[in-house]
């Protein structure tokens, strides 16, 4: 199948891939494919597609680096770095802020003990890095924001000042 895709750093490209699954998830589609000219799994955000072809030769279907295509999609998005990041430190361990949390944290939560982990969230919009920063802050635990840009860190502050004392 080949396309003409417009990533999310606004870069385009005609690409040619062998689809794997779509995939839906956080009210998005993505098709999961594996690029032979980038010799590499990618995942392509479906709104981003244009001029599909279809590919007439046949391809053998490669084995997914990943249980599912539901656990490649969601830790590709764990791997990616998006422009808005915020780092914290959580009084809990990564398991409870995992299973406690209603959505998947795009970012990474790793284990600093048996009742503490480290969180790295990461998104396109500061808007949504804060969403997922007041999600885990609202797990009642105590927490340190490490490092954030300064518009999460506005969008924080401005957040605070409209909670009633």
């Amino acid at each position: 199948m080949g396309f003409d895709y417009l990533g999310r750093s606004r870069d385009g490209g005609t690409r040619r891939v062998e689809p794997h699954h779509l995939v839906t998830l956080q009210g998005r589609w993505y098709l999961v494919a594996y690029d032979p000219g980038r010799a590499g799994w990618r995942t392509f955000r479906v709104d981003r597609l244009e001029h599909p072809v279809p590919a007439h030769g046949r391809f053998t279907p490669r084995e997914l680096p990943a249980p599912d295509p539901v656990a490649y999609l969601t830790r590709s998005f764990a791997d990616a770095t998006y422009p808005y990041t915020a780092r914290l430190t959580v009084e809990l361990s990564a398991d409870a802020v995992r299973s406690r949390l209603f959505v998947h944290v795009p970012g990474d939560i790793e284990a600093r003990g048996p009742d503490a982990c480290a969180v790295r969230v990461s998104a396109e919009s500061a808007e949504l890095a804060t969403q997922y920063v007041v999600a885990i802050a609202g797990l009642g635990a105590g927490f340190t924001l490490v490092e954030a840009s300064e518009e999460i860190i506005a969008r924080l502050r401005n957040l605070r000042g409209r909670l009633p004392e």
